[in-house]
């Protein structure tokens, strides 16, 4: 553990009031393998020169400077030269308690979770008031933890009081010029983990000011919230409807209460769904949808679907799940979304018509060439040069092979 070097990305703008005490705060962890990145997003007044005088007191930390283009804009900078093996974020106006970073580093390793999250305290006007009121440590899948986000229930979708493998913002930034950013980003984060892990106690101090973003509300604020909310609802029920453009029937198998996976089957219009299943009962249905005569893909992360899994025509795991999950599956998805579903059916298609293309071609360029290498037409004055048709075999197999390559560049 003390070689996992964690990025720290504070993104700066307006906060001189507030920059010392955040930067201390960070400063003073008890985990001390940090790579603190203070981005400062082109402030007008006296949080530049700040951090330059950090910068010099503390070799860990990294200052970028860099004209006005939004927190999120700040955020995807800071990501963009991030070093270690999981990132953190803090807003420049809030401050973290000295352990935080070692509790959720502490309970990534732990549990084997992709995030882990802590509890907050909301600071008004200098009084703290811890957010969330349930002790204990929880675990999430990454169902379980995107009905959390979606209800805005126990779980909320701010950047800060949380530590991720670095690896989830891959192919994944924050919407520039957006309100509400990380609600429009933290969904698809977690959409990509296998685990998350949530401790009660609070070490983030979250400073409520009535001059902030979110405090500020207005026109163009409430159109970005509710364009984000949108767009994340969407996302997954627009893959569903792709998949169905392709004949597939989509079934929800879960061990959940009948009343939320009917609810969430409703608003995603998923075909069918089997609620409160044990795992054996996954396997038997796997059993009885190919008895009926369908062909089924089974995907699932965790040990209890693996016998569901090994029964399927083709089983299918994510890169992020169980190895038992892994090792009964037939294909490994290596990101942990609904969409790589249906790539892998669009390559799969693809694939079938590039097989069929190059037999195709194999049988035509043969039977055509063949007779003439072999002399059959020489009565006729028709005859090839031996060099010549070996060089013909080479441009054939060398076609076959071009071809097969575009899927290669088409899915890159």
């Amino acid at each position: 553990m003390k070689n996992d070097l964690i990025s720290i990305i504070i993104p700066v703008y307006k906060v001189e009031k507030y920059l010392e005490k955040c930067i201390e705060s960070v400063l003073k962890q008890t985990y001390t393998n940090l790579q603190i990145i203070l981005v400062d997003d082109g402030s007008p007044d006296n949080c530049g020169k700040i951090c330059d005088e950090y910068a010099k007191k503390d070799s860990r930390i990294e200052v970028i400077h860099k004209a006005n283009g939004g927190l999120s804009d700040a955020r995807n900078v800071g990501i963009s030269k991030a070093k270690g093996r999981y990132i953190g974020f803090v807003d420049s106006d809030d401050y973290i308690k000295e352990d935080m970073y070692e509790i959720l580093l502490n309970l990534i390793k732990k549990y084997d979770a992709d995030v882990s999250i802590c509890n907050l305290y909301d600071v008004i006007d200098e009084n703290e008031c811890i957010r969330n009121k349930e002790n204990g440590i929880r675990e999430y899948s990454r169902l379980d933890i995107l009905k959390e986000v979606l209800l805005d229930k126990n779980i909320q979708s701010y950047a800060w009081n949380k530590l991720y493998e670095k690896e989830l913002f891959d192919e994944i930034k924050y919407p520039i010029g957006k309100k509400y950013e990380d609600i429009g980003t933290t969904f698809y984060v977690f959409e990509k983990c296998n685990k998350i892990v949530v401790t009660s106690e609070p070490e983030y101090y979250y400073l409520k000011r009535s001059d902030s973003l979110v405090n500020n509300v207005t026109e163009s604020t409430v159109l970005d919230y509710t364009e984000i909310i949108i767009q994340r609802y969407l996302y997954t029920k627009e893959n569903i409807k792709e998949l169905k453009k392709y004949n597939v029937k989509t079934i929800m198998l879960t061990g959940d209460n009948k009343q939320t996976a009917e609810k969430i089957g409703k608003e995603l219009e998923i075909t069918e769904v089997i609620s409160n299943v044990l795992p054996s009962q996954k396997s038997d249905t796997i059993k009885s949808l190919k008895e009926n005569g369908n062909k089924v893909m089974m995907c699932g992360d965790g040990i209890n679907d693996s016998p569901a899994i090994t029964n399927a025509d083709i089983g299918v795991s994510v890169k992020s799940g169980t190895d038992i999950a892994m090792d009964s599956s037939d294909v490994i998805l290596t990101k942990n979304d609904l969409y790589s579903i249906l790539k892998l059916i669009k390559i799969s298609e693809k694939t079938v018509k590039n097989i069929k293309q190059n037999l195709f071609w194999a049988f035509f360029y043969n039977c055509l060439m063949i007779p003439v290498a072999i002399g059959f037409f020489k009565p006729l004055g028709i005859s090839i040069n031996p060099m010549i048709a070996s060089l013909a075999m080479v441009f054939s197999s060398l076609t076959v092979i071009l071809n097969a390559l575009r899927l290669k560049n088409k899915w890159r």
